[in-house]
């Protein structure tokens, strides 16, 4: 629904700076330059919202603790984790 409505805007929008610049572009060439580029601003936003969302790939060489790829907090989590373990570990040895 969202995408069509923003395809009628991209339609109006690319309409009427057609208009404007065929007939009147002499009067205020900033003006209707401007309307042509809201067009164009619609039409990518048009496009953008009917592609869907784009997903990041995690980095190749980020690993959760499973050994399986994962995001860069993930990873931080796990290493957080682990030196927290260490720290603990240490903390026993001194008991």
């Amino acid at each position: 629904m969202l995408v069509a409505v923003y395809g009628l805007f991209a339609l109006a929008a690319t309409a009427r700076s057609a208009v404007q610049i065929a007939t009147k572009f002499h009067e205020a060439p900033l003006a209707y330059l401007l309307s042509a580029f809201a067009a164009v601003v619609y039409i990518v936003a048009t496009v953008s919202l009917a592609r869907g969302p784009v997903v990041a790939a995690p980095h190749p060489l980020t690993r959760t603790a499973s050994g399986r790829h994962g995001t860069a907090s993930a990873h931080r989590s796990s290493v957080c984790s682990h030196f927290l373990a260490a720290a603990n570990l240490g903390d026993l040895k001194r008991k």
